[in-house]
């Protein structure tokens, strides 16, 4: 009988041990659930997109404007955002660096408008975008090659 009550102390010494390990080892892992959930806080905070200033979005806004209206070049675009809309050189450069435009197309547009109100050659047109609109000499030729197009 002795071993039995014994033996029945030892099995729920037994029990309670594992019990007690499994919680706080349970706790343990709770804790870390918490860190991990608090590290993964700040870590979610940088990903953030950093807060883009009121005038760097009105600028964008003005710039995607201009090109749908007439072909303007990357350094006309800036130089119109700074001068004529008086926007700072740092939310005209933002705007410039960020507006969705093939360029190219933009060298094409202003090409096929100066055929039109001017008559120009096409190496009059070459000259003009590069020289005066300040289109690079890759877009002017490109915007050459497909005047006809």
């Amino acid at each position: 009988m002795k071993k039995l009550i014994s033996l029945g102390l030892i099995s729920l010494s037994a029990t309670l041990l594992v019990a007690c390990s499994n919680n706080s080892s349970s706790t343990s892992d709770a804790k870390k659930n918490d860190k991990t959930v608090q590290s993964s806080k700040p870590s979610e905070a940088k990903k953030e997109e950093p807060k883009i200033p009121m005038e760097y979005k009105t600028a964008l806004t003005k710039a995607g404007q201009y090109l749908d209206t007439v072909g303007m070049s990357k350094a006309g675009l800036e130089t119109q955002l700074i001068d004529i809309e008086k926007f700072s050189p740092e939310a005209a450069k933002y705007a410039v660096e960020n507006v969705k435009a093939d360029w190219n197309q933009q060298a094409l547009k202003k090409g096929k408008d100066y055929v039109k109100t001017v008559a120009m050659s096409p190496e009059a047109v070459r000259e003009q975008l590069v020289t005066f609109e300040h289109f690079t000499q890759e877009e002017a030729d490109f915007a050459v090659a497909n005047l006809d197009k």
